[in-house]
């Protein structure tokens, strides 16, 4: 839900932050992407 309020346009989740959306860091949303999968991928058994 984080990242898809980030990158934004998903139907059931607000954007955020919920002022300044109007322009989106798009390397800071990578990043935090980024972040994410590598996560899943250290949870890997």
């Amino acid at each position: 839900m984080l990242f898809q309020g980030l990158r934004g346009g998903a139907l059931d989740v607000k954007d955020m932050p919920p002022l300044g959306v109007a322009r989106r860091d798009e390397r800071g949303i990578a990043l935090v992407r980024d972040f994410i999968v590598a996560l899943a991928e250290s949870n890997d058994p």
